[in-house]
This record gives C-alpha cells, sequence and structure tokens, in this order.
C-alpha cells in the first residue's frame, strides 16, 4: 500500500483515554481548540485558498473570518469543517496517482510509485489540522455537554 499524502494524527480519544473528565480539562481543550482553529485559519489562508478554484474561496474565506471570531463550538461549525475537508480531500484525492515503474532488475519487474501533484502536497497536511481542529472541536462540545447533562442528573 503506498503511504497516503494526507498527515493523520492520532485520534484524540486515544489521547485523552483513562483522563478524569474535569471543567480544568474541559478548559484546557477548548484552549487548545482555539489554538488549533488559528493554526487552521493561516493554513487556509496561506495554503488553501490559494490552491482552490475561484468560485470556492469565497466559501473559504468566510471561514476563515468564522474561525477568526472564534466561533468554534457549535455542530454547525462541525458541519462546515467536515465540508470544507471533504473538499480539500477530494482536491488531494484528484492530485494524487499511483503508477508503474518499470524495473528489469526488480525482483517483480518494477514497482509502484506515488505521483502527487504540487498542489495535493500542499494541501494534504491541511486536511490533517483540520482533522485535529474537528476533533478538538467535538471533544469540546462533546464534554461540556456530558458535564452539564451529569450535573442536571445529579441535582434531580
Amino acid at each position: 500500500m503506498m503511504p497516503s499524502p494526507l498527515r493523520t494524527f492520532p485520534p484524540l480519544v486515544d489521547l485523552i483515554a483513562d483522563t478524569e473528565m474535569t471543567e480544568d480539562l474541559v478548559s484546557r481543550i477548548a484552549a487548545i481548540a482555539l489554538m488549533q482553529a488559528h493554526i487552521v485559519a493561516i493554513q487556509i489562508q496561506d495554503v488553501a485558498i490559494p490552491h482552490l478554484p475561484p468560485e470556492r474561496r469565497a466559501v473559504a474565506r468566510n471561514f476563515v473570518h468564522r474561525l477568526d471570531r472564534r466561533q468554534l463550538f457549535s455542530n454547525s461549525v462541525l458541519d462546515d469543517l467536515d465540508a470544507f475537508r471533504t473538499t480539500l480531500r477530494d482536491r488531494v484525492d484528484a492530485g494524487t496517482s499511483t503508477a508503474w515503474h518499470g524495473d528489469v532488475d526488480h525482483v517483480r519487474g518494477g514497482y509502484e510509485v506515488l505521483q502527487i501533484d504540487p498542489a495535493a502536497q500542499k494541501l494534504g497536511p491541511v486536511v490533517g489540522e483540520l482533522d485535529l481542529l474537528s476533533d478538538l472541536v467535538l471533544a469540546t462540545i462533546s464534554a461540556a455537554g456530558a458535564m452539564r447533562e451529569v450535573g442536571n442528573l445529579i441535582h434531580r
């Protein structure tokens, strides 16, 4: 199997497994999400937008403005993240292919090579950053919601 040009991070649930869920932890996850939003906004502005078709650039700019306004912790942001990530992932997939490189000295007569166009190569890491941001936003929303629900159950 050929390596993917997409950068992947371990699932957030693996990183916080066996961790006591406290308000302090939720606050820290939210702070990390805000920092990641800043990183993503820069990546979208500097890397993604120049590689998008003109008709998609306005959507990307609007998303960057939303991130800059710190409007992160909602399901609509998760939906927007997913849609934008899908757009970039499709572009990376379209710019990535495998080819056969014949080699008479190779035991199988050749080998597969991964061909990645320059835009896909630059967009791959941005998709990874969006994945991480999505995980952090979801973790913050879920943890805060769970704490609220548990509090409601306890105080009934």
